[in-house]
């Protein structure tokens, strides 16, 4: 279960001869209504958590993007108390074109999203012709590759804040961190606590939340975080080594969901995969000259 990344969780050699493979060119619901179609062979997590829509007809590609777009519309009305189970998705009613027989207009369906992704092709095509000058940067390529554990990168410590209606909110005040992958982590403006304060320069790790677990935020400013979040400092931080870290941590995102959360003790065993320099330490200087080059 996921929205991003067609919810896939992990690649696999080989299956255990018992599990069921699935056909591409399918469609699948998680439990909270998250619709993509799966352009590959796949095996789905069971347990209520993946459902398999499998085509009585034979549909395209493009018409089943078609149709995974209108689906995926109903899913603000499933949540963790509501899950979006097979008994569920059969009885969804969807409203589609049709032709003059009242049957879905299969042909109308395609014709619109491959007219769709012309149109998305042509605005990028136009912007690449508007790029008169390329200016490539060379930047050395560091010395090797290694993972990291997050517990031997930085030193972590929980947020502090029970929660916000614990707090007074104040639109003048600090920023107060909860599991959200909106607005860089940021839920609301509270007066500042001091107990309950968080130093900035840190990336935000978050731990718990439908939608948000497995997300990481890099913080400049000084914050109050919720409990869900794991805050990690490293004296080599700053904004753009945190931006590079939270590109790379966000990768694991997918890993997570209700029924595995991302634990203290999971957090602090999750890897890493970093530039390193030839000592095998992370390559700071590296991270923070891609990032500059990026922002440029």
């Amino acid at each position: 279960a996921g929205e991003t990344n067609n919810c896939l969780a992990t690649f696999i050699l080989t299956g255990d001869g018992k599990s069921e493979i699935f056909s591409k060119n399918t469609i699948t619901f998680d439990m909270f209504g998250n619709v993509f179609v799966q352009p590959y062979d796949y095996y789905a997590v069971s347990h209520g958590r993946v459902n398999i829509c499998i085509p009585k007809v034979d549909l395209s590609f493009l018409t089943l993007q078609f149709l995974a777009t209108i689906f995926d519309r109903e899913k603000v009305r499933f949540s963790y108390n509501n899950a979006c189970y097979s008994s569920v998705v059969a009885r969804l009613e969807v409203l589609l074109p049709t032709d003059d027989s009242g049957s879905p207009d299969w042909v109308y369906m395609a014709g619109y999203m491959k007219q769709r992704q012309d149109q998305m092709i042509s605005k990028y095509e136009k912007y690449l012709s508007t790029l008169k000058t390329v200016v490539k940067k060379t930047i050395a390529e560091p010395a090797r590759w290694v993972e990291f554990k997050i517990g031997d990168l930085f030193e972590l410590f929980q947020g502090r804040s029970k929660g916000l209606n614990h707090l007074q909110e104040n639109k003048k005040g600090v920023n107060y961190l909860g599991a959200t992958n909106q607005n860089n982590g940021v839920l609301a403006q509270v007066s500042p606590e001091p107990k309950q304060m968080q130093s900035g320069n840190c990336i935000a790790f978050i731990r718990n939340g439908e939608g948000s677990m497995g997300y990481a935020v890099y913080k400049a400013e000084d914050f109050i975080a919720t409990s869900d979040i794991t805050v990690g400092y490293n004296n080599n931080l700053n904004r753009y080594t945190g931006q590079y870290i939270v590109s790379v941590a966000d990768q694991v995102r997918g890993k997570y969901n209700f029924g595995y959360k991302r634990s203290g003790a999971r957090l602090v065993k999750e890897t890493l995969l970093l530039p390193a320099t030839e000592d095998g330490h992370p390559d700071w200087v590296y991270m923070e000259a891609i990032e500059r080059e990026r922002e440029s």
